[in-house]
Formats: C-alpha cells, sequence, structure tokens
C-alpha cells in the first residue's frame, strides 16, 4: 500500500547515517509491486547522491518499477535510461545496466546492444545478462551472436547463463546445442548444458541429442554431468 512505502521510506530517512541499515529497507523497497510517487522521488533523490551501495540499491529498484504500468513505472524507466546515456562513469554505466536488466522492457534492447561491443568485459557481461526478461525474440540474435564471438569466456558463460530465464523456442535451443561443442572454455559448456537440461522437453529427441553431446566432450566433470542425464532419460 502506499502507506506501507511511506513507512518504509521515513524509516530509511531515519536511518540514513546507518549504511548497512540502509541497504536492508531499500532493497525492502524492491519487492514493492506499485510504486508510489514519493516512493519514487525518494529513491531518485537517494540515488543522485551518490551515497555507496543504498543508492545503487536505489537504482535496481527503480529498474525493477519500471516494468510495472502507468506514470510512476515510466519515470523510473526513463530516469534510469537517463543515467546510462548521460554519464561517463562506467561505475554508474554498469549499474544501470543492471537496472535496467531488473524490469526487463522491450526497449531494452536497442539501449543496450550498443554496450555488447565495448572494450569493457564487465559492461558486455552486464549487457548480454540484462536481456534475459526481455519478453521479445528479438533477444535471442544478440544473445546468441555473443555466446559464440565474445573474445572473454565470462561474457560468453553470461549469455548462455540469460537463455534459462524464459523458455527459448526449439530452433533457439537447436542453434545453443550446435554452438555447444565448438566452445573451448568448459565454464560456458556447462552453462549451455543446463539450458538444454531445463528445457529438455522441448527436443524431440533429447537423449540422442545428450548421447552426442557426451561423445564430442573432452572435459570429464562434463561428462560425468550429461551422463547423469542420460541415465535419467535412459535408466
Amino acid at each position: 500500500t502506499a502507506e506501507a512505502q511511506d513507512a518504509l521510506v521515513q524509516l530509511a530517512k531515519t536511518y540514513e547515517a546507518n549504511p548497512q541499515a540502509m541497504f536492508q529497507i531499500v532493497s525492502s523497497i524492491i519487492f514493492i509491486e506499485k510504486a508510489s510517487a514519493p516512493t519514487v522521488d525518494y529513491l531518485i533523490a537517494l540515488n543522485e547522491r551518490r551515497s555507496g551501495l543504498a543508492s545503487d540499491t536505489a537504482l535496481l529498484a527503480l529498474g525493477k518499477f519500471g516494468n510495472q504500468e502507468g506514470e510512476q513505472a515510466n519515470r523510473s524507466f526513463d530516469f534510469v535510461k537517463t543515467q546510462l546515456a548521460g554519464s561517463q562513469d562506467i561505475n554508474i554505466q554498469a549499474m544501470a545496466i543492471s537496472a535496467l536488466g531488473n524490469g526487463g522492457r522491450a526497449e531494452n534492447i536497442q539501449l543496450l546492444s550498443p554496450y555488447l561491443k565495448v572494450n569493457d568485459a564487465d559492461i558486455r557481461k552486464r549487457a548480454v545478462d540484462a536481456l534475459r526478461f526481455v519478453a521479445s525474440e528479438d533477444r535471442y540474435p544478440l544473445i546468441l551472436q555473443t555466446m559464440k564471438t565474445d573474445a572473454d569466456a565470462q561474457v560468453r558463460a553470461a549469455a548462455a547463463s540469460s537463455l534459462q530465464y524464459q523458455t527459448p523456442a526449439p530452433p533457439i535451443l537447436l542453434e545453443l546445442i550446435a554452438a555447444a561443442p565448438s566452445e573451448k572454455d568448459a565454464q560456458v559448456r556447462i552453462e549451455q548444458y543446463k539450458v538444454i537440461v531445463k528445457f529438455q522437453k522441448s527436443l524431440p529427441q533429447a537423449l540422442d541429442t545428450f548421447r552426442e553431446l557426451r561423445r564430442q566432450e573432452s572435459n570429464g566433470d562434463l561428462q560425468a554431468y550429461l551422463n547423469r542425464e542420460i541415465s535419467l532419460l535412459d535408466p
């Protein structure tokens, strides 16, 4: 309720000199289902202070509110978008990207795609991770391209992992399966396998798929992982 939100905001104002308490209170605000104008006002003011973890958490909350409906959702989204576009500070950019990821608006595809090509690997990792909640098929080409071609294994692993959050269509799974054997880094392959395992019911021949992946897998731990899945399908 608006009254409960007001109480949380007042509590935050009371404990602004206590960073740990502030972090806990603002973290609670993230779970509000429909933000009121005073709540959004306070979170914007708190983020603009640049006062550490509580300010960063305020931006994450605004990002999440951005996927709600109504004027306050639009205000929240526009503020986060402005922080991303208007700052040259890489730390602010990183937090804004993560905040957009919390909301998952369709506009994130256009906003985040340029950051998949920057030099900073952490920014690329955050950008591809932030696409995970976007409810649009248009995100898949960006995610798969990053998974296949990024120079940094952690970025490729984040791209694969981001496919776990929504059910991909069978053609996307098949493209992921085709890419896995040529991936050189085992940490990326395990993220790819997790997606395949999670959505295996979408595959017409899951057992054959796992057997072929195991045949081509050279890492012993990953072979054991695939063997467990095979044993469940073919006791």
